[in-house]
């Protein structure tokens, strides 16, 4: 049952009784790539307390914004993922990440970065079609987890998990990742700190991949 309401026969001020809450839309933004544990979803929300987390989940469940489910193997217990209706906010997440994307500038760039912001970071900057790269596969392995993205004609697919057969496989930290996009001369040095290991592929195929992305700030 919900906490409070704007009593307004709007569809705005009736959408924000349901979603309106702290923490509320960034959880929504954790799951939409597939399902997440508990632990995942709070991993991601650096700030968030586990109280506050099982109650938003329990408020968005009794909404029917997401629903729980049995784990796959090899994990036990249970994930979270969207229902169908919980899927239709994810209009809502890409509108305010594109309208939010002029702010970062004035945003801590030592702010958390995590796996999720990550992937549609990759969405929100991909900016070039380019008959070369199509196709182009890329793997990013973090601590957090492991995500690729594919270059196509119609943009960029971005998932959770291994790519079947990628150009590329880096391992570095989400951060590290979206900070080098649209600034391929800064890759190499990266590699130099350590900050960033090529598995498979090479620095120059990298590079070229990166400069098909606009800079996050």
């Amino acid at each position: 049952m919900r906490k409070r309401s704007y009593h307004q026969f709007c569809p705005v001020a009736y959408a924000l009784d349901v979603v309106g809450d702290r923490w509320t839309l960034l959880i929504v933004r954790e799951l939409r790539y597939g399902p997440r544990r508990f632990i995942d979803v709070f991993r991601g929300l650096p700030g968030i307390g586990t109280n506050l987390l099982s109650d938003r989940f329990r408020c968005m469940t009794q909404e029917g914004i997401i629903e729980r489910a049995k784990s796959a193997p090899p994990y036990s217990g249970y994930t979270y993922r969207l229902t169908d209706d919980g899927a239709g906010l994810q209009d809502v997440i890409d509108a305010l990440a594109f309208w939010g994307r002029s702010r970062l500038s004035s945003v801590d760039i030592n702010d958390h970065l995590g796996f999720v912001p990550a992937m549609g970071a990759l969405s929100l900057l991909y900016h070039a079609d380019d008959a070369e790269m199509n196709g182009t596969s890329c793997e990013i392995r973090t601590e957090e987890g492991v995500f690729h993205f594919t270059l196509g004609h119609s943009g960029i697919n971005v998932a959770p998990g291994k790519a079947d057969d990628p150009e590329l496989i880096v391992d570095t930290e989400p951060r590290t990742f979206v900070l080098l996009l649209g600034r391929p001369d800064e890759a190499h040095l990266a590699e130099e700190r350590g900050v960033l290991r090529i598995v498979q592929g090479g620095i120059g195929r990298l590079e070229s991949l990166l400069e098909k992305f606009r800079p996050a700030v």
